[in-house]
């Protein structure tokens, strides 16, 4: 949390100690990939697209949300872009990226590059990436860290 707050990425040790704290949580609240004596009754396909998602309970979003279009997700986005550009990181940040959710899901599950992923430049970030994560595995980052 140290290296984070500072701005500065964590060496291999840490991040795996990280990536082991949130795998051991996630585990925890959601136990999706167990070894339980019960795999045996579930189709292969089925098991399979289950251990797919690791975890997260909104790994591959079908729907919009009701209240938002192709066309309000754009404008959102570029919204976001604007905010980005002038470092304006206010809590509306974290409400157009949990209503964005959607699309960035699709975005990712389609195997977009880093490259085009960047056009949601605020995942990338310590906000967004929290936002992105809650709203993707129900687990929220800082409060598993602290």
């Amino acid at each position: 949390m140290q290296s984070l707050e500072r701005g500065k990425r964590p060496g291999p040790k840490l991040r795996r100690q990280m990536v082991q704290i949130v795998v051991t949580e996630m585990m925890e609240k959601c136990p999706h990939a167990d070894d339980s004596d019960h795999t045996d009754e579930i189709p292969l396909e089925e098991r399979a697209a289950t251990q797919d998602t690791y975890g997260c309970i909104k790994w591959n979003v079908k729907f919009l949300p009701r209240e938002e279009t192709q066309e309000s997700q754009q404008q959102k986005k570029e919204k976001l872009k604007e905010m980005f550009q002038h470092s304006d990181a206010n809590p509306e940040v974290k409400c157009l990226m949990k209503s964005t959710f959607y699309t960035q899901r699709q975005h990712v599950n389609q195997g977009k590059s880093i490259k085009s992923l960047q056009e949601w430049p605020f995942l990338f970030g310590e906000l967004g990436m929290s936002v992105h994560f809650k709203e993707l595995t129900g687990i929220d980052l800082k409060e598993t860290f602290t």
